[in-house]
């Protein structure tokens, strides 16, 4: 790919950042900045006069970080710069090309720049709509829900085997509507011995939406 790009190596709070007019033809030094208004404003201006040395549109490239990319992604998307998230695999493998392949904060936007260089089509970072980011939310709660769920279910197992051993063997779902009720009628096998199958019936009658005939 070719194009002028500013190369961001991104770490907690803070990035490193150079940019490109092309591959390796750099548009001054490497800087610091933190992730705060101050910041991204000097980003940004240097973003701008990029533009304005090349004509041309400045995308952003950074490797996958995770949480700590999300300040910058919102500052990217909110100024509408085209942005390109690489694998830090393939930093990482640029880096042991070099003569210099240690890890340094002021050499890794090099590293970055030659992974989005040396490749001919990226992947461009798209800005997810209210709708997905909801219901990936809804998600996470569901799958968190779903974990205690199982957890309580072990905890009632458990329990129940002590105080009602074989109850759950009774019934294909041990969780329907008929066990629990009598479960919560008689939750002990003393209560339940000496009742007359007709008793235990017309009170499932009474409880649930299941009928019986005599």
């Amino acid at each position: 790919m070719e194009s002028p790009i500013v190369s961001i190596d991104v770490s907690n709070g803070n990035s490193h950042y150079m940019c490109f007019i092309k591959n390796n033809k750099r548009f001054g030094k490497v800087k610091k900045i933190d992730h705060d208004i101050e910041g991204f404003k000097r980003l940004l201006e240097d973003i701008q006069k990029l533009e304005a040395e090349t004509n041309e549109k400045v995308c952003a490239v950074f490797e996958a970080t995770g949480v700590y990319t999300k300040p910058l992604e919102r500052f990217l998307s909110k100024n509408s710069i085209k942005t390109y998230i690489i694998n830090p695999l393939e930093s990482a493998r640029k880096r042991k090309e070099e003569i210099h392949n240690k890890k340094t904060d002021k050499l890794d936007p090099i590293s970055i720049s030659k992974v989005y260089y040396d490749k001919e089509e990226m992947m461009e970072l798209k800005k997810k709509d209210e709708t997905h980011n909801w219901l990936r939310k809804k998600n996470r709660l569901y799958e968190d829900q779903l974990n205690h769920l199982r957890k309580y279910k072990v905890t009632f197992q458990n329990q129940l085997s002590i105080c009602f051993p074989g109850y759950l063997d009774l019934f294909k779902d041990g969780y329907s509507d008929i066990p629990m009720t009598i479960l919560k009628k008689y939750p002990h096998p003393d209560l339940l011995k000496n009742k007359k199958a007709e008793t235990v019936a017309r009170y499932l009658e009474k409880n649930t939406c299941h009928t019986h005939k005599v």
